[in-house]
């Protein structure tokens, strides 16, 4: 049986409310703005519930790009640099990315990263590399 390793990233100004339902799950890169903030210095000072900080928890990003693509692009570096095959075993093969448009600069991007399944989560999608 295979193990995946799902990282979710956030890029809604707003999810405060849902970082610790999310953050226990799995690890969250969530998108820095004050709400968000507030919330993973909260979620951070009451311990992670896993205790493996690379499989739940929150690390903060700051948006600098405008453009979806670009901006997705940038975090998911910080996501394999944190939970690729060199930092993390089993290394992310899932990402649920929320508060972005599964748009065609989005689809590329993901799949230039070898996420080629792509499935609707709700308000969110899936990504998941395949072999």
């Amino acid at each position: 049986m295979s193990r995946h390793h799902r990282v979710v990233v956030v890029f809604d100004e707003d999810a405060a409310r849902d970082l610790p339902r999310l953050a226990d799950e799995h690890h969250v890169w969530i998108v820095a703005s004050e709400r968000n903030v507030d919330a993973a210095r909260s979620y951070g000072a009451r311990g992670n519930a896993a205790g493996d900080a690379l499989a739940s928890g929150v690390s903060v990003f700051t948006r600098v790009e405008t453009d979806p693509g670009r901006a997705l692009e940038a975090v998911l570096e910080l996501v394999e640099d944190h939970h690729g095959e060199f930092a993390h075993e089993p290394p992310v093969d899932e990402v649920v990315v929320v508060g972005l448009e599964r748009s065609p600069p989005v689809t590329a991007v993901l799949e230039e990263w070898g996420y080629s399944e792509l499935e609707p989560l709700g308000e969110a999608f899936l990504a998941r590399r395949c072999g």
